[in-house]
C-alpha cells in the first residue's frame, strides 16, 4: 500500500511538470493505481448490496436468539427458522419482495411471546408489514420502531404494552391497531404526524386521555377509527362525518353531534348524552348501524331516523325509557336488529306495532328488556 501511495504521488508530480506531456508514466504504477481504484469501487457495491436478504436473515436470526432467550419453554414457530431452509423468505411468518431479495414482512401474532419488543426492526429497512398481536408483550414500544419508515402497516393489539404512544416517525402507515393494551396518555404525540397516509386506526381498550376533537383533521384518507373504552375527554370530534366507520363509546367526550352524510356505522355508546336524540342523524343516507345505548337521550325518537333505508342495526339500549314503547319502532321495517334492553317500559309491544314487523324473532327477554332480532 505503501508503494502504491508512492507511485500516486510521483505521477502527481509528473503531471505538474512543466514537461509532463513528454514523460512517460511508471507502467507498474499505473497497474497499481488501477487495481487500487477497482478496489475502492467493489468496496462501495459490497457496501450497497450489504443491504440484502442475507442480510435481513442475520437480523431474523438474532430476533430468533432474542425471543428464544425471553421464551424458554412455550415458543411459536418462529423457533423453525433457519431449521428446513436457509432462505428466510421459506420461513414460516415472513414475506418478501417480490424478487426475493428483500424481507417485507414479519407475522409473529399469536406466537406464545412474552417479555419486551425487540430493539431493532428498524434493521429490516425494506420492512412494510409487521404483526405482534396477540402474545404478552410488556413495556414500551421502543423508539427504533420509529425508524421503520416503509412501515405501512402495524399491528401490536392484544398484548400487555404499556407507556405513552410516540410513533411520530411512521408516516408510511395505512393501517394502525393498538387495541387491547395498557397505553396511556395523549395521542397528540403520534397525531396528526403520522395521519397523511393512514386508512385505519385502532386505539381501543387502553387508557388514552386528552382532547380528540382536533386531532384527525389531518387524516384525510382515514376512513375507519375506534377510539372506545378510554378516556378521552372533550368535545366529540366534528370532523367523523367523512369516516365509513367511527366509535367513541365509552369515553367522556360530550357536545353535539354534528350533521354528516357519509358514515356506515356510527358508536356512540356510554357518552351520557341527555338532550333528544340529532334529527341530523337522519341524512346519513349510507348509515347501516347506529349504536347509541347507555346514555340519557330523552324518549323522544326522531320520525328523520325512518330516512335511513339501509339501516340495519339500531340499539338504544340503557337510555332510561320509560312509559309505553314509542310508537315510532313499529315502523323501523328495514332493520335487521333492535336492541332495547336496560330501560323501563310498562307496555307498548302491540300499541308500537313492533310485533307488526316482518320476520322477527323475539329472544324471551322480559318487556322490560327487549331486544328483537330479524332473521330477514
Amino acid at each position: 500500500m505503501f508503494h502504491l501511495i508512492v507511485c500516486a504521488l510521483s505521477q502527481r508530480l509528473k503531471f505538474s511538470d512543466r514537461n509532463m506531456l513528454e514523460d512517460k508514466a511508471n507502467p507498474r504504477c499505473s497497474t497499481l493505481i488501477l487495481v487500487f481504484l477497482l478496489l475502492v469501487l467493489i468496496t462501495d457495491v459490497i457496501s450497497v448490496s450489504g443491504n440484502s436478504v442475507n442480510t435481513d436473515r442475520k437480523i431474523l436470526l438474532n430476533l430468533k436468539s432474542f425471543l428464544e432467550k425471553q421464551n424458554r419453554v412455550n415458543r411459536g414457530r418462529y423457533s423453525e427458522w433457519n431449521q428446513g431452509s436457509s432462505n428466510p423468505c421459506k420461513w414460516h411468518g415472513i414475506s418478501c419482495s417480490p424478487d426475493m431479495q428483500r424481507v417485507t414482512g414479519i407475522d409473529l401474532s399469536d406466537s406464545k411471546i412474552s417479555g419486551e419488543m425487540f430493539n431493532n426492526f428498524s434493521a429490516f429497512t425494506q420492512l412494510q408489514r409487521l404483526d405482534l398481536s396477540r402474545n404478552t408483550l410488556k413495556g414500551v414500544v421502543p423508539d427504533d420502531l420509529n425508524s421503520c419508515h416503509s412501515l405501512v402497516y402495524l399491528n401490536l393489539s392484544h398484548n400487555i404494552l404499556g407507556g405513552e404512544l410516540k410513533l411520530t416517525g411512521l408516516t408510511s402507515l395505512q393501517k394502525l391497531d393498538l387495541s387491547t393494551n395498557r397505553f396511556h396518555g395523549e395521542v397528540s404525540f403520534s397525531f396528526p404526524a403520522i395521519c397523511n397516509r393512514l386508512v385505519v386506526a385502532n386505539l381501543s381498550m387502553n387508557h388514552f386521555s386528552g382532547r380528540i376533537d382536533k386531532l384527525f383533521d389531518g387524516c384525510l384518507n382515514l376512513q375507519y377509527l375506534d377510539l372506545s373504552s378510554n378516556k378521552f375527554t372533550g368535545n366529540i370530534w366534528t370532523g367523523f362525518s367523512r369516516l365509513v366507520e367511527f366509535s367513541v363509546s365509552e369515553n367522556l367526550v360530550t357536545g353535539p353531534v354534528p350533521a354528516f352524510k357519509f358514515l356506515g356505522e356510527l358508536y356512540s355508546e356510554k357518552l351520557g348524552f341527555i338532550r333528544p336524540i340529532p334529527s341530523e342523524l337522519g341524512s346519513i343516507s349510507t348509515l347501516e348501524g347506529l349504536l347509541l345505548g347507555d346514555n340519557s337521550f330523552s324518549r323522544v325518537i326522531q320520525e328523520s331516523l325512518l330516512n335511513l333505508r339501509n339501516l340495519a342495526i339500531l340499539d338504544l339500549s340503557m337510555n332510561k325509557f320509560g312509559g309505553e314503547m314509542q310508537e315510532v319502532f313499529g315502523r323501523f321495517k328495514q332493520l335487521k336488529s333492535l336492541v332495547l334492553q336496560g330501560n323501563s317500559y310498562t307496555d307498548g309491544l302491540s300499541s308500537s306495532g313492533v310485533h307488526k314487523l316482518t320476520k322477527f324473532v323475539s329472544t324471551g327477554l322480559k318487556l322490560q328488556q327487549f331486544f328483537w332480532t330479524f332473521t330477514g
